[in-house]
C-alpha cells in the first residue's frame, strides 16, 4: 500500500515537474530571449530558434488545430485513465507516466492558450537539422522510453525467484 502511494506521488511530483519545467522554459525563451528569432548556443550544432507546431509530429495534421487539440486533451486523460487504472506499484512507472502526463499537458496548454505548440530546441550536425522540439516533448519521448525498457525488461512477479 505505502509503495503505490509513493508510486502515485512520483507520478504527480514528475507531472508538475515537467510541466513547470517546460512553461518555464518557453516563458524564458519567448519573452525573454528570443528577440532575434535564433539564439547561437554551440554554433553548427545547437540553436533556440522559433518555431510554431500546429500539427502533432513533424507537423502532421497542422490544418486541423481543433482536432489536434481535442486528440491532446484525449491523450493527457488516457495517461491518467491508464496509470491509475492499470499500472502497477512500480516508482519507474510512477515516474515514467507522469513525465508523458506532464509534457502531454504542456503541450496542451500551448494548443489551448495559443493555438500551437511553441517549439526552441534545434540541434543540427553536419547539414542535417533534427525537427524543432520543446521540453514538453523531451518529457513524453524520456517517459514513454523508460516504460518500454521496463515493460520489456523487468520481472514480473509471477517469475520464480533465482537462487544463488
Amino acid at each position: 500500500m505505502l509503495e503505490r502511494a509513493s508510486a502515485k506521488a512520483l507520478f504527480w511530483a514528475a507531472s508538475s515537474a515537467g510541466l513547470a519545467a517546460d512553461q518555464l522554459t518557453k516563458w524564458l525563451v519567448y519573452e525573454r530571449m528570443l528577440e532575434s528569432r535564433v539564439v547561437t548556443v554551440v554554433p553548427g550544432f545547437f540553436y533556440l530558434r522559433s518555431a510554431q507546431n500546429r500539427g502533432v509530429v513533424w507537423g502532421l495534421f497542422s490544418s486541423r488545430p481543433g482536432l489536434v487539440a481535442a486528440a491532446g486533451f484525449l491523450a493527457a486523460l488516457l495517461v491518467v485513465v491508464f496509470y491509475f487504472r492499470f499500472a502497477g506499484d512500480s516508482k519507474v512507472e510512477g515516474l515514467a507516466w507522469g513525465l508523458v502526463f506532464g509534457g502531454a499537458a504542456g503541450n496542451l496548454i500551448d494548443r489551448v492558450a495559443f493555438n500551437h505548440v511553441r517549439d526552441f530546441l534545434d540541434f543540427q550536425l553536419a547539414g542535417y537539422s533534427w525537427p524543432t522540439f520543446n521540453i514538453a516533448d523531451s518529457c513524453i519521448t524520456i517517459g514513454a522510453t523508460c516504460l518500454l525498457i521496463h515493460y520489456f525488461f523487468a520481472k514480473t512477479s509471477s517469475e520464480p525467484a533465482k537462487k544463488v
